[in-house]
């Protein structure tokens, strides 16, 4: 009986770890997805609004509340060209004019309570401005069917987070990033 337990019991007890951790891993995803389908959702309603990356933010925050905000990496609002378009490595580290504005996790801390003038829709053209989302000035993403303002741009929202997996079995952590890319709701014609 004994012999028996000693054979039976690591592999039982690797096997409750396993569940645990990928029960926890699937939590944080889980959490991760929601985040980022409401930022996706967000940033097309609201297009070439001045305040885009901030409402942006606000649902991202609010529908990520599941995981632990200081486990985010990282969080981009890029310029896709496509639906199927990927996240640049640029844009996973920082902000580049005219292609992305890239959001840590402290600057999500401070959306909802501190107000959004102050440092965010202060842009006018990409690069000019002083808020966070000067980068990819909202005010420049085109929103009409067709001329000069359209077609829709693709926009595309990108996040990783550190899962801290808390037995360590398998590892001290694991990274899980994400990108949702969708196309701008027409707002005009022309």
């Amino acid at each position: 009986m004994i012999i028996e337990a000693a054979i039976v019991l690591p592999v039982f007890f690797v096997f409750v770890f396993l569940v645990i951790e990928g029960a926890m891993l699937f939590s944080d995803w889980q959490g991760l997805n929601n985040g980022l389908f409401s930022a996706a959702r967000t940033a097309t309603v609201y297009g070439n609004d001045n305040l885009t990356d901030y409402q942006t933010l606000v649902n991202f925050k609010r529908d990520f509340s599941a995981v632990n905000i200081d486990q985010l990496q990282g969080f981009s609002v890029f310029k896709a060209t496509s639906a199927t378009a990927t996240i640049t490595a640029g844009c996973k580290t920082g902000s580049s004019i005219g292609v992305c504005n890239f959001y840590s996790a402290n600057d999500i801390k401070l959306v909802p309570s501190t107000p959004p003038t102050l440092y965010f829709g202060t842009c006018t053209a990409n690069g000019v401005g002083g808020g966070k989302d000067a980068s990819w000035c909202p005010e420049t993403r085109k929103v009409a069917v067709a001329g000069a303002n359209g077609p829709p741009d693709y926009v595309g929202v990108w996040a990783k987070i550190r899962h801290n997996q808390p037995t360590k079995i398998f590892g001290a952590f694991k990274d899980i990033e994400q990108t949702i890319v969708i196309k701008i709701e027409p707002q005009k014609l022309t």
